[in-house]
């Protein structure tokens, strides 16, 4: 037992006067009246006899000895600490995540309440009760190792931190449970402001009318200690530190998509979360280098989402900012995505055929796409072609194929005349199998956006293996003639089909069409380079270990520049550079956006164990045995009166 704040015993003084009080009595005043008539008809009750009068004075005098006693208790705030030997270790696990940076109606973020309510766990534990310190967001970090020193595990304590990025519980508890059974016996304290349960992604099993009580046991989650695994001598208890009613609204999800077919030109595609005890009227803004360019209102029903695709009009590099807004947003964190627009360049092409071939609407086709200023084709000849050559983001083989398969680049195949590496065929003799109808296995895939294929009659040159790495997108009679798919990290087109052969295929649209969808999804950079590097906070980024990380303004100035290293984390938000490499790092996550309600009202958190008796902080018990006792009181001596 230990009072964290001894100072207020000092308030005890208060039981002298409440003992004067009922040593000291004034003697009563005696009155002559003409008649006793009246005070002989009173009840019993009020005609006690001397021995109960002084019973019922000693009653009211302990009664108020021990009001005045436990709030003085209270406010030097008793806290009982396990019993010797119960506990060998303590590992507090804090959620660092951005959720926690949510503030109350004081202004107190969840990590200002984590620690205040750790600093009164922690000083009502033992001296021999080593305890070991873990924070956590995207991975878990351990801060002060197993101690029993108090004074440096407060100041540790003093340093946590919230970054913005999105937690992972399971990883951290894994590791704790791990640790805990080395010391075990042992207890795993789980600081946070979301059940645990719900940041292990568990989930409630369905509602089942029919389902006999063993059915429905068998499907129960398991709780939060049968997941980890736990021993039976290391407890898990959950330290919920969230808000009673949390009110936020939050972008969960952003990208910058290239539009289909318009090289150059950009959709942005955002999704809006809500949380709040009723539906969430929410502003959005979109600034394009700090110009407002769009504004709308929202109306968001607790826990659903909006999602919005809004047209960029503004030219390469320029800082795309999107912020929504609500009254009582509780979480900033996540009200913010600034953007740069990807920078956007031609494609540079490789065809290689032979010099005598006269199909003339590849080439036609990529004039156009030529003209358009989305491509630059280079022409070459089987001799020319250099398997190792570098500089070209697409090559081409129409009617031709090398004696060994390049991997290093991205390929469009075009009338295989053989197999090779992963294109598997087997060539149809003569001058092909005409292929009136076709069937599209896969009418979502790039390569066939907006191709009308029933309508398209085309002349079949090869069959291709469908056991192969490849997805066949147009079947015929004869099998597969149209083929995409990635092997080994390269992206592979195969058109097993002549255009100057086929009936209604050359002069049409499509196959202008199907080849630029073909090219653009072959020359397509990786998935972040496309979307210009928007990422989110907690993303790794490989570097080659010379150029320094700096996070930008808007404008291009630096903020902050930090040292050369391979690898460097995105663990803050706003716009970064490294080298020609540049990008940006938002939140973006459900899981953080979507703030829990706590699971009780008691802010306290008065904490009591079922068999070993009283633990942790007994204020709220001291409270309430103060509002019983009086009213304890109020029953014994006031419940009578006389009118």
């Amino acid at each position: 037992m230990q009072f964290l704040h001894p100072g207020m015993l000092g308030w005890l003084w208060l039981l002298v006067p409440v003992v004067l009080f009922f040593l000291v009595r004034r003697r009563p005043k005696q009155v002559k009246v003409s008649t006793l008539a009246f005070f002989k008809s009173l009840a019993h009750v009020y005609r006690e006899s001397p021995w109960l009068r002084r019973l019922k004075r000693l009653i009211a005098l302990l009664i108020a000895a021990a009001t005045v006693g436990f709030g003085v208790w209270a406010l030097a705030h008793l806290v009982v600490a396990p019993e010797s030997g119960e506990l060998k270790t303590v590992l507090v696990v804090v959620d660092g995540s951005a959720s926690m940076n949510a503030r109350d109606a004081d202004g107190k973020t969840r990590m200002d309440i984590a620690r205040t309510r750790l600093r009164e766990r922690l000083a009502g534990l033992g001296s021999e009760v080593g305890v070991m310190l873990m924070r956590y967001d995207r991975s878990p970090e351990i801060l002060m190792p197993t101690t029993y020193d108090r004074r440096d595990l407060l100041r540790s304590l003093e340093g946590l931190q919230v970054r913005p990025v999105e937690g992972d519980a399971e990883v951290a508890l894994h590791l704790a449970a791990r640790l805990a059974a080395l010391g075990a016996p042992a207890a795993i304290w789980h600081v946070t402001d979301a059940p645990t349960l719900v940041a292990l992604g568990e989930q409630t099993p369905p509602d089942l009318d029919d389902a006999d009580a063993g059915a429905v046991e068998a499907l129960a989650p398991p709780t939060a200690s049968e997941r980890l695994g736990l021993p039976d001598d290391v407890t898990l208890e959950t330290i919920d530190i969230g808000l009673a009613s949390p009110r936020n609204v939050g972008l969960t999800a952003f990208q910058i998509r290239p539009r289909p077919l318009e090289r150059g030109r950009f959709d942005a595609f955002a999704q809006i979360h809500a949380q709040g005890p009723g539906p969430v009227d929410a502003k959005l803004e979109v600034r394009m280098d700090d110009t407002l360019v769009a504004l709308r209102d929202l109306t968001i029903q607790p826990g659903a989402r909006e999602r919005l695709l809004i047209p960029i009009e503004a030219s390469t590099g320029a800082a795309l900012e999107i912020t929504v807004t609500t009254s009582g947003d509780v979480l900033p964190t996540d009200d913010r995505v600034v953007a740069r627009v990807p920078e956007s360049r031609p494609i540079r092409l490789l065809w290689v055929r032979e010099p005598d071939a006269t199909d003339p609407f590849t080439q036609l086709a990529l004039m156009a796409l030529g003209e358009e200023g989305v491509l630059e084709a280079h022409a070459a000849t089987p001799a020319a072609f250099d398997p190792a050559g570098d500089g070209h983001d697409v090559v081409i083989f129409d009617g031709w194929l090398p004696e060994t398969w390049p991997t290093t680049m991205p390929a469009l195949v075009i009338k295989p005349p053989r197999a090779l590496g992963p294109v598997r065929i087997a060539p149809i003799e003569g001058a092909g199998l005409p292929v009136d109808t076709l069937r599209a296995v896969d009418e979502s895939h790039p390569v066939l956006y907006g191709v009308a294929s029933d309508r398209v009659a085309v002349t079949q040159t090869a069959v291709l293996d469908a056991e192969g790495s490849l997805t066949p997108l147009w079947t015929g009679a004869m099998g597969p003639l149209l083929a995409a798919g990635e092997v080994k990290g390269q992206k592979i087109v195969v058109m097993a089909f002549a255009a100057d052969r086929s009936e209604r295929l050359g002069m049409m649209a499509s196959y202008p069409l199907m080849l630029g969808n073909a090219i653009f999804w072959l020359g397509q950079d990786d998935e972040a380079a496309r979307q210009g590097h928007n990422l989110r906070t907690g993303h790794v980024v490989e570097t080659s270990g010379t150029e320094p990380l700096v996070w930008e303004r808007g404008d291009g100035t630096a903020l902050e520049t930090l040292s050369p290293r391979a690898v460097h984390e995105l663990d803050r938000l706003g716009l970064w550079r490294i080298g020609s490499m540049q990008g940006s790092a938002s939140l973006l996550s459900k899981h953080e956006s979507l703030l829990h309600p706590r699971a009780d009202d008691d802010a306290a958190g008065a904490e009591v164990a079922s068999a070993g008796g009283l633990r942790g902080d007994l204020r709220p018990l001291l409270l309430w045995l103060m509002l019983a006792l009086l009213l304890l009181e109020a029953w014994l001596f006031h419940r009578y009166a006389v009118y």
